[in-house]
């Protein structure tokens, strides 16, 4: 699963690791059951932060941009 997904889908990966876990022959064979699975946080490296950080500001920027484009053009 991408990073940006995983991001934005946590109820997606704690349903699809509860599910491995669930269907594990290991898990089974040692005779535990699991009740529930949580995913506390998911948290990029530093370095893919900023990454990502810097693509959601550069997508803001765009925004402005074009929305100044469009006043301006609206008031000529």
């Amino acid at each position: 699963m991408p990073l940006k997904k995983a991001l934005q889908a946590s109820e997606e990966l704690v349903d699809s690791v509860n599910k491995g876990l669930v269907q594990s022959d290991i898990i089974r064979q040692l005779g535990v059951e699991i009740l529930s699975v949580s995913v506390l946080s998911i948290r990029p490296n530093p370095e893919t932060s900023k990454a990502l950080e810097a693509d959601a500001r550069e997508k803001l920027l765009l925004a402005a941009d074009e929305a100044i484009y469009h006043r301006r053009n609206a008031s000529v």
